[in-house]
């Protein structure tokens, strides 16, 4: 469905390799909600010395060393830039990694042929935003995702993967219903065996 773009992201031949982005839209979200003095802080205290090119892959622990960091040094505002950058994620690929004419075919299918067919191709994809992780499509609008590395290492009494769920309500959102949205009902950070995301829409 994507048409590779000048700078396309190639998957690498070995595994622990992720997309860019999630480096990048967290300290562009970091940036602009908080500043840039906090975004630069934030990733020496993350040791990201060097922020990758938009098609260079990057090591999944270095996307762990960021997100932890983003949660250990700015508790109060990680929720916020988390989901922020997953939205700046989504529009970043909507922009660069899909075609419009895919996203026009999308956008003029029935929706829960569309949801299916998104579903799909997002885990085609998966590598890109789960890295060495396993994500499944295991239902129409249900998504399972085990060893999550942007949640490696973390604990917490509630679900923690807002930098995904505001990524996936994104997508759905400008390619099948503005009306849809995204929540995730277990975690492993709160000590679930993996992370559950359901997609939502008024219809089902």
């Amino acid at each position: 469905m994507a048409t590779p773009p000048k700078g396309h992201l190639k998957r690498p031949a070995g595994p622990g390799f992720m997309g860019p982005l999630s480096i990048l839209k967290i300290a562009e979200a970091t940036e602009e909600l908080c500043g840039k003095q906090a975004a630069e802080e934030l990733l020496r205290k993350a040791q990201v010395f060097r922020l990758p090119a938009e098609h260079e892959p990057v090591r999944e622990a270095r996307v762990a060393d960021l997100h932890n960091a983003l949660r250990r040094e700015l508790p109060d505002q990680a929720k916020r830039i988390s989901q922020r950058a997953g939205q700046l994620t989504s529009d970043f690929v909507l922009e660069h990694r899909m075609s419009k004419r895919a996203q026009t075919m999308l956008q003029s299918m029935p929706w829960a042929a569309a949801a299916w067919l998104l579903g799909r191709t997002t885990e085609l994809n998966s590598w890109t935003f789960a890295g060495s992780g396993e994500f499944k499509v295991v239902g129409r609008l249900d998504f399972q995702l085990r060893g999550n590395p942007a949640i490696k290492g973390a604990t917490s009494d509630e679900p923690a993967c807002h930098y995904h769920a505001a990524q996936f309500e994104r997508l759905f959102q400008v390619l099948i219903d503005r009306r849809m949205s995204c929540k995730e009902i277990c975690c492993s950070a709160t000590g679930a065996a993996h992370c559950h995301f359901r997609i939502r829409h008024p219809e089902y």
